[in-house]
């Protein structure tokens, strides 16, 4: 079983209400009786699902998950995050994962504008600008990831970039380790590969790019339009 730790910096409690009660008094001496005031509490707004409001906020955020021998696996921290209890999640906000492997070293990094994590299962869905970048330099884009926990793969449906040196792989859905390591990785459909210039802007890969076919040694040359096409 999965262990989560996370360090929280808590809000301070309530203000205590003053009572004003002279005025009150004086109404009912003089005129008896006082007028029901018909103000009421503007109602609480809802939060990121829905639902109400947070029943916790937390600045400079850290989650934490261990493998079953007690190694650590990745860390996510964020500059906040809201916990709500009822829908057991975290919603946070700039957040930074570091993965990692068994030996310790890390694996790669995820950055994202938001993430929203399953408390019961440290499942993961981030949000806004997502990369992975791995300890070679290849890089992950996308608008979408979600993060299965349980299997460790990293999953979207959305648009995808793969750059691995000047090659770029772009396509619709893929599967992963987090650390887009060789053979693990699968771009679903729509696969195009590209070849880039050297000082090409990696987020807009395809400037200063030729279409070719993929650069698969394993794989016939015409798989770059098929289907569940797998890439080394």
């Amino acid at each position: 079983m999965r262990n989560a730790q996370r360090r929280m910096t808590h809000r301070r409690g309530p203000a205590v209400w003053r009572a004003v009660v002279g005025s009150a008094l004086y109404c009912a001496l003089v005129l008896g009786a006082c007028q029901r005031s018909d103000r009421q509490e503007a109602p609480i707004p809802p939060g990121p699902s829905g639902e109400g409001a947070p029943s916790q906020e937390i600045g400079q955020f850290t989650l934490r998950e261990t493998d079953a021998e007690g190694r650590l696996t990745w860390v996510l921290n964020a500059a906040t995050a809201q916990i709500f209890e009822e829908q057991d999640q975290v919603h946070a906000e700039t957040i930074h994962i570091d993965f990692f492997r068994p030996t310790g070293e890390r694996s790669s990094v995820l950055t994202a504008d938001r993430g929203i994590i399953t408390r019961r299962t440290n499942d993961m869905r981030a949000l806004g600008h997502v990369m992975v970048r791995n300890a070679d330099g290849h890089e992950l884009l996308t608008e979408e990831l979600a993060y299965d926990a349980g299997r460790e793969k990293i999953t979207t449906e959305a648009f995808v970039t793969l750059i691995r040196g000047r090659d770029v792989l772009t396509g619709y859905g893929l599967e992963a380790d987090p650390d887009l390591a060789a053979g693990t990785f699968e771009i679903q459909r729509d696969v195009r590969a590209t070849v880039r210039d050297l000082g090409a802007d990696p987020i807009r890969p395809g400037a200063g790019t030729k279409e070719t076919a993929p650069p698969d040694t394993t794989a016939p040359a015409d798989t770059a339009g098929d289907e569940n096409a797998r890439h080394p």
